[in-house]
C-alpha cells in the first residue's frame, strides 16, 4: 500500500496465514504480495533471497523470538542483499546487532518499548 513493488510475507500458523490472504485479497495488492505459509529461519532466508531474486530489499522481522535463529544463522552474504533491515528483538539484541555490524550495516538499537515474559522487547533498525 506504501509502494512496495513486492512484498514476501511469511506465516507458519496456518489461521493466521487464512487471515493473511483474506488481508492481500481484501486489500487488492493480490499481484505484489507473495504470502507464504512458512516458518522464518536462515534457511528459508537464503531461499527466499535467491528465489525471488531479491536485490537492495528491506526485511522486517517480527517472529515473537525466532530473530535470533534467523540472523545468527543467516549469510552474511544474504543479508547484504537488503539495503535496510528492521528487527523486533526479544532479550539482548547484542547478537543481532553483531551480526547486523558484520554485514556491513549501521545500526541503530531502539530502547525496549515492553517486556514479554521478562525480557525487554524493542526494535533494531540496521541500514547500509
Amino acid at each position: 500500500m506504501r509502494g512496495a513493488r513486492r512484498v514476501i510475507a511469511l506465516e507458519p500458523e496456518e489461521t493466521y496465514y487464512g487471515e493473511l490472504v483474506e488481508n492481500v485479497e481484501l486489500n487488492g495488492v493480490e499481484d505484489r504480495v507473495i504470502a507464504l505459509n512458512e516458518c522464518a529461519h536462515a534457511f528459508t532466508l537464503t531461499e527466499i533471497t535467491v528465489k525471488y531474486e531479491v536485490e537492495e530489499g528491506v526485511l522486517k522481522i517480527d517472529c515473537e523470538g525466532c530473530e535470533y535463529v534467523v540472523l545468527a544463522g543467516a549469510l552474511v552474504e544474504t543479508l547484504r542483499r537488503f539495503k535496510e533491515i528492521v528487527v523486533e528483538y526479544h532479550g539482548s539484541p547484542r547478537p543481532l546487532v553483531k551480526k547486523l555490524v558484520e554485514a556491513g550495516f549501521k545500526v541503530t538499537v531502539m530502547s525496549p518499548w515492553t517486556t514479554m515474559n521478562g525480557l525487554p522487547v524493542g526494535f533494531i533498525h540496521a541500514e547500509k
